[in-house]
């Protein structure tokens, strides 16, 4: 074995640039895999820094406007902490920022308060101090980063800290890299939860609950036990903890789920956009294989005459085979070496892509686990790559690869028909890649430049315990001099919506079905910029008598009302019955989506949610909205959370994802072109080289240059239009899986094919110029004197 070592070293050596390009396509087909793999183990699989997930759960309530992971309330997370399936609990309640004043620095902190078992339930270590076994109201826990932007005393346990004018005594500082249990806040800072929210009533819900469960206790036992207690709680508190949009006696039930840094319904979109890019990035990896494929088969072609020289000697056709995959597998480990360093480059960039808060929580390095996975892919690459060829190379070894030519005796036994195979499959993968990042790109964009408000628009999203704080921030607004018109509704665009169900009825028949619910004003249709199509808009009778009344979306009259759907009525599953009042257009912003989805908008006073968010228009040409809006919010009353933002960052921060996914499909999809590029060089370079003589013999017979030129451009030419057509008919196939899961998929058109086999026309035009050059400065007499 070290003997077939040493060999295959020094015959790697002594074709440098070959090898060196098969490592380095393997580099980036593997890097780009271990890249997009610890950025999926970092989203769906790593816990946070220390934590020990291995029993940990998340619980949730569901709330009576369908939602079923909703927050809960700290009297529930007291009832539900009797579990015997659960050896603890713990509730968070994340607050807006406040300034943190340690010594002489000040900085601006985002605040969570959580319950005395918090840091026992997650099972981490401080790295100063130590978790007291009751928080103290005083206590503070600082994070590790705002330990090292205050001064990183070592000293710092016992010292005075003042948050949001309050003075707290510093307990500890959470370990290095821990910032929050889910992807969604990064705190600064941790506080006991007060005793304010401790005697608040039972339905008033915004905390999460996260639990570990007891030694050999089950997920299935634990949701037994809180189906018991939500029944329980149901029978004893009817009047917050019974009551869902399928019965008025069904109880508030509490949800158990592994634990996971994302909520379960965006994991789930998480995990398709996952998929996505695994797949793309495993397709980009066939295409190194597929590039290296066809290098490694000329090379072995070229040798027939070595081989064969080697099995006159008495050496076996296994032996031989071996010695070609031993030199295989040396380029792929020395390409999945190379990868690793690939990715550990581009994974520790990945967090720039998304916003500052959530990169933060993102922790992509290459793990150990991802680097053997990547040595078993180098391996797994290097056979894939290097047997074929070592199969072809070594068929049907005889004496006519000593006379003459030996292309013409690989020609004859198949190996130009498994080369020009090989150009095709990578000029077919390039053509996949290139159509569908275009098509990707464009959903985006179209999404992006969706039809805006003419005026300045911002949006305020809103959390807060005060049942007056809507009408007083009403007022604050309209005074202020940029502000032209305000609307509230209970969710934004690009935000999660509850849902309800209902019965249509057409006719005779009638059918259940889920929608999207939303709570707003009239003034939000006019602000946010949804045209009325049909019937009117709320009025104020509407708001304060709470009628039964409702404005529904065109996306659900096209779908169930046909012609006409104002005065039609809407039964959900508690047996209230509304009646349509207006249709309105469908708001949709979101690139990937099924299709536009139904909408049901009720009164906003009918709303009992907690959060809101206020759409605001400004006065054309007014400056520094923002900050006045701000101010205004503030000056309203108190409030949970605030967030102000325009109504484009709004949307761009919604379509991140979306954005994220078209850029590294067409990446893939640019670096997958640049490999085909290379191997089309690589087969046309290496066919002129071995038949050199019959091109000398041809000049010397009167052949000009175009008909050399034409020869061999037609070998490449052929191939390359069968890779194309194969991946116009393979783009076409995914573009219509794609459209009947995603709505907005534009078509393959003319314009867009033309556009591809244009391009891709002058980049194998591009790679055979070198080739072909080399082919015109063949010399006819020293040709035939070789």
């Amino acid at each position: 074995m070290l003997h077939d070592l040493r060999q295959a070293l020094r015959q790697l050596l002594r074709t440098p640039w070959l090898s060196a390009v098969i490592v380095v396509s393997l580099a980036i087909g593997i890097g780009a895999n271990a890249a997009v793999y610890s950025a999926v183990d970092a989203l769906l699989l790593q816990a946070p820094a220390g934590v020990k997930a291995s029993r940990l759960v998340d619980i949730y309530t569901s709330a009576t406007n369908g939602a079923t992971y909703g927050a809960s309330s700290y009297l529930d997370f007291l009832s539900l902490t009797e579990s015997a399936s659960l050896e603890a609990s713990a509730a968070i309640d994340e607050r807006a920022e406040a300034v943190l004043q340690l010594g002489d620095v000040m900085v601006n902190v985002r605040i969570a308060a959580v319950s005395d078992s918090f840091w026992q339930v997650l099972g981490v270590e401080p790295h100063l101090g130590e978790w007291p076994s009751a928080l103290h109201p005083d206590a503070a826990i600082i994070s590790f980063d705002t330990w090292q932007t205050c001064g990183s005393d070592a000293a710092v346990v016992g010292r005075r800290v003042t948050i949001d004018g309050r003075a707290y005594t510093i307990a500890a500082v959470a370990p290095r890299g821990f910032r929050a249990t889910h992807l969604e806040r990064v705190f600064g800072a941790w506080l006991p939860i007060s005793g304010d929210l401790r005697r608040s009533a039972r339905g008033i819900r915004g905390l999460k609950v996260i639990g570990r469960l007891a030694p050999g206790a089950t997920i299935e036992e634990l949701q037994a036990s809180l189906d018991r207690t939500s029944r329980a709680l149901a029978d004893a508190h009817p009047d917050t903890n019974a009551g869902t949009i399928r019965s008025a006696e069904e109880p508030r039930r509490f949800t158990a789920v592994r634990y996971s840094r994302l909520r379960p319904d965006v994991r789930r979109q998480v995990e398709l956009l996952a998929a996505v890019l695994l797949g793309a990035t495993c397709l980009l990896l066939l295409s190194a294989c597929v590039n290296s494929g066809s290098l490694l088969l000329s090379r072995g072609i070229a040798r027939r005459a070595e081989l064969t020289i080697r099995m006159a000697l008495g050496a076996a056709r296994g032996r031989l085979m071996r010695q070609l995959v031993i030199e295989s597998l040396v380029l792929a480990v020395c390409g999945a070496a190379a990868g690793l360093l690939v990715a550990a480059w581009t994974a520790g960039g990945i967090p720039a892509l998304f916003a500052p808060e959530h990169a933060r929580l993102l922790d992509t390095h290459v793990q150990p686990r991802v680097m053997l996975l990547t040595m078993a892919i180098g391996v797994a690459a290097g056979l894939l790559c290097g047997l074929a060829p070592a199969v072809q190379s070594t068929r049907s070894l005889s004496p006519d690869a000593l006379r003459g030519d030996p292309a013409r005796v690989g020609d004859r036994q198949g190996g130009a028909r498994l080369r020009m195979t090989l150009v095709a499959a990578q000029l077919a993968l390039s053509t996949i890649f290139l159509i569908e990042s275009a098509l990707l790109t464009k959903v985006v964009n179209n999404a992006l430049s969706t039809a805006r408000p003419l005026d300045p628009l911002v949006i305020a999203s809103i959390v807060s315990y005060d049942p007056a704080y809507r009408d007083a921030a009403t007022l604050q607004l309209q005074r202020a001099p940029s502000v032209a018109g305000v609307g509230w509704a209970s969710s934004a665009p690009l935000t999660r919506s509850a849902r309800r169900e209902f019965r249509i009825e057409r006719g005779a028949t009638s059918e259940w079905a889920e929608f999207d619910v939303n709570f707003a004003t009239r003034e939000y249709f006019q602000e946010i910029g949804m045209p009325l199509i049909d019937g009117r808009l709320f009025t104020a009778d509407d708001e304060v008598s709470g009628a039964d009344v409702a404005i529904v979306n065109d996306a659900l009259v096209q779908r169930y009302f046909p012609g006409a759907a104002v005065h039609h009525d809407l039964t959900d599953a508690l047996g209230h019955t509304v009646e349509i009042v207006g249709v309105v257009h469908t708001q949709s912003y979101r690139a990937f989506e099924g299709s536009p989805q139904p909408m049901i908008y009720y009164p906003m006073s009918r709303s009992t949610a907690l959060g809101f968010v206020a759409a605001i228009r400004a006065h054309s040409g007014a400056i520094g909205v923002e900050q006045e809006v701000l101010d205004a919010l503030r000056l309203a009353g108190k409030v949970r959370q605030l967030d102000v933002s325009t109504f484009d960052e709004h949307i761009s921060r919604g379509l991140a994802v979306d954005r994220l996914i078209a850029t590294l499909v067409a990446t893939c999809g640019v670096i997958a072109l640049c490999l085909a590029v290379i191997g089309v060089y690589g087969v046309m370079a290496d066919t002129v080289r071995r038949r050199t003589r019959e091109i000398g013999l041809r000049m010397a017979l009167g052949a000009g240059p175009w008909h050399i030129i034409r020869t061999f451009a037609g070998v490449t030419l052929t191939p390359a239009f069968a890779g194309v057509t194969t991946g116009l008919l393979g783009a076409g196939l995914i573009v219509r899986i794609a459209r009947s899961l995603v709505y907005g998929v534009p078509t393959i058109d003319a314009w867009l094919a033309a556009m591809v086999i244009a391009g891709l026309s002058m980049v194998v035009i591009a790679a055979l110029v070198g080739p072909a050059r080399r082919a015109l400065r063949v010399s006819p007499l020293l040709a035939l004197r070789q």
